[in-house]
């Protein structure tokens, strides 16, 4: 719900600097000489649009927050769901739906945590590799030091 919000955030952000640019195009245009009433009106149609979309997701926005207070609410009071009340009051394609998504989110954590264990294991047999490529040359460099001070 907190991502959602940012999202919308970051949408009524982007949003209101357009607005803003198409406000000062509106501004240059009237303090020109010759202002074109096309070109106004056009500017005019696209600063209410652009309006409309700031307060819906404005209104979206404070929908969330009052939602996420709500929740936060809920917590503190120690609310909780009964898990029986769920079972009890859940369909079959309820039951059908949850089971798909779970098992669906279950291989999909279990291939990313697979892959990250792969990734893991080719990072350290790089590092073991470069370690020991570094002892050897290391090594090398000991022997040369030797013989040229001996």
């Amino acid at each position: 719900m907190e991502a959602a919000m940012d999202r919308l955030v970051k949408d009524r952000e982007r949003l209101e600097k357009d607005l803003d640019k198409f406000i000062k195009n509106k501004d240059n245009i009237l303090k020109s000489k010759d202002p074109n009433g096309d070109e106004l009106q056009e500017l005019d149609e696209n600063i209410e649009g652009l309006s409309y979309q700031v307060e819906y997701l404005q209104d979206n926005i404070n929908e969330h927050q009052t939602d996420i207070v709500e929740m936060m609410d809920g917590r503190e009071s120690g609310d909780t769901l009964d898990l029986q009340d769920i079972i009890d009051n859940s369909t079959l394609m309820d039951c059908k739906y949850l089971l798909e998504h779970f098992l669906s989110f279950t291989i999909t954590k279990g291939l990313a945590a697979a892959q990250s264990n792969t990734k893991v294991k080719e990072v350290e047999a790089t590092v073991k590799s470069l370690r020991q490529a570094l002892e050897e040359t290391e090594q090398k460099l000991v022997d040369q030091f030797n013989l040229v001070h001996k």
